[in-house]
């Protein structure tokens, strides 16, 4: 067999021989590299409970090797990426969280090759119902709807729209119709009217077959030219009415919608960005 003398490596040099060397023939110096990691395992990612009503907390506990880091996230009914307080132990740990969304949560431990990533799903419960009479949620609706308030109301209608007052927080809602290619649009008031306050005032004269508003419908129209000029006179007397009206949100930090039942049994559906109202037919 041929023998070959290897080249002189430097010390931190190692003999490489790149194909077939045979005695060494060929034989070349090369600087070694450390032998690169694999990716994180994940041995395990459990909750408990993992079944929870919305605003409960739910505690996290992990195991993996291999990694540098670690984190645990999931997507809010709001559509916002949320994440457990850190840093955490990427080679294991337990962590409470309080989620809301769909329940998918996800744990993902890195290295410098690249995540591991596995998941799982709590069932998370709504604290309250919808509505009956919606039927179920609407279709905007992103996870649980807010607590349905039942109360006392008043609707009185104008001339280019309608007000309706609840009594459950003194709000007073001003509903325009639409003006030209617009939408029909809202505005929400506090109810300022204190009994003994005047009801209304006398030197205004409607004209025939329409009425002056009075008490808090009165108070903020007279107050307020601008209400004024796009409702026009009140078409009939205010009336009181038992109502319901409930909340929720869509996906989006500003997708906010209020559902109210009117006195006639329309539900009219409220969009806060915008400000702009609909007829809603579950």
């Amino acid at each position: 067999m041929i023998v070959c003398t290897p080249p002189p490596c430097a010390t931190n040099e190692v003999y490489y021989c790149e194909g077939e060397c045979p005695g060494g023939c060929g034989t070349q110096c090369a600087t070694p590299t450390a032998a690169s990691p694999g990716l994180p395992t994940i041995l395990s990612f459990t909750a408990d409970p993992m079944t929870i009503v919305e605003g409960e907390s739910v505690t996290l506990s992990w195991q993996a090797t291999g990694g540098t880091e670690a984190v645990i996230q999931w997507v809010t009914s709001e559509a916002i990426l949320a994440s457990a307080p850190g840093p955490l132990n990427p080679d294991g740990g337990t962590v409470t969280i309080t989620p809301d969304g769909d329940g998918d949560i996800a744990l993902i431990v890195r290295n410098s090759i690249g995540p591991a990533e596995t998941h799982l799903q709590l069932t998370i419960e709504c604290p309250y119902d919808w509505a009956p009479a919606l039927d179920g949620p609407p279709p905007l609706a992103s996870g649980c709807p807010m607590e349905t308030i039942f109360t006392y109301a008043a609707q009185q209608s104008f001339e280019n729209g309608f007000m309706i007052w609840l009594e459950a927080d003194r709000s007073i809602y001003v509903f325009f119709d639409a003006e030209g290619s617009s939408y029909p649009t809202y505005e929400i008031y506090i109810d300022n009217f204190e009994e003994g306050d005047p009801e209304s005032d006398p030197i205004i004269t409607p004209p025939p077959g329409l009425y002056q508003p009075v008490r808090g419908f009165g108070l903020i129209w007279r107050l307020d030219p601008s209400i004024q000029d796009r409702l026009g006179w009140a078409t009939a007397p205010e009336a009181g009415f038992k109502t319901w009206t409930q909340s929720y949100r869509g996906v989006g930090m500003h997708a906010f919608y209020t559902l109210i039942n009117g006195i006639h049994g329309n539900i009219y559906h409220l969009t806060a960005t915008g400000s702009v109202w609909e007829v809603y037919s579950p």
